[in-house]
C-alpha cells in the first residue's frame, strides 16, 4: 500500500540491483613502514553491482549515493621481528580520509610478536556516500614492523 507517507509492505521486498560489492583475496604483498597508508590490493571482484572497480581492485566507486554498509577483514602473518608494539591502525576510507575522521576511532592492533605470528583486523562501519565517492583500506602506523597480507575481503552494500 502507498500513501503520501511512504509505503506499507507485507512480506518481503527483493531487490536484485542493489548496489554492492566484494573485493576478496588480497594481493600478498609486505607491508613495512613505507606503505603507510597505501591501499590494499585484492585479486577478486565479486558481486559488482552497481558500483565500479578499478583495474587495481583497490578502490571501490560509487555509483548510487545513499548510505552503505562497508566492511573489511584482512589477515596475514608478521615477517621478522620488529616493534611488536607499534599500534598499527586498519582505516576504511572515502576518498583518501578517514571515515570516522580522528584516527582514535580506528581499530589498533599489532602484527605480532614474533616472526610468522599470525593477525587478523576487522573494522565494519555505515557511511553517508555522494555518487563517485572512491571507498578503499589501507593501514597506517606501521612503523618497524612488517608483514604480509594473505587473507581476506573488502564489501560494501547500500543500506537506503
Amino acid at each position: 500500500e502507498t500513501t503520501s507517507t511512504g509505503a506499507t509492505v507485507t512480506g518481503c521486498i527483493t531487490n536484485t540491483a542493489m548496489p554492492r560489492c566484494r573485493l576478496l583475496n588480497p594481493v600478498d604483498e609486505v607491508l613495512t613502514g613505507s606503505d603507510n597508508d597505501a591501499t590494499v590490493k585484492f585479486s577478486t571482484e565479486n558481486q559488482s553491482v552497481g558500483v565500479n572497480v578499478n583495474n587495481n581492485k583497490d578502490k571501490i566507486t560509487i555509483l548510487t549515493a545513499g548510505t552503505y554498509f562497508v566492511s573489511t577483514v584482512l589477515s596475514g602473518s608478521k615477517e621478522g621481528s620488529g616493534d611488536s608494539g607499534d599500534g598499527i591502525e586498519i582505516s576504511l576510507r572515502k576518498n583518501g580520509s578517514r571515515f570516522l575522521g580522528s584516527s582514535n576511532a580506528q581499530p589498533l592492533d599489532t602484527f605480532g610478536q614474533s616472526d610468522g605470528d599470525e593477525f587478523t583486523f576487522t573494522y565494519a562501519c555505515f557511511e553517508d556516500m555522494s555518487v563517485n565517492d572512491e571507498i578503499s583500506v589501507t593501514f597506517s602506523n606501521i612503523g618497524d614492523s612488517s608483514a604480509t597480507v594473505k587473507r581476506g575481503f573488502l564489501c560494501l552494500v547500500r543500506l537506503g
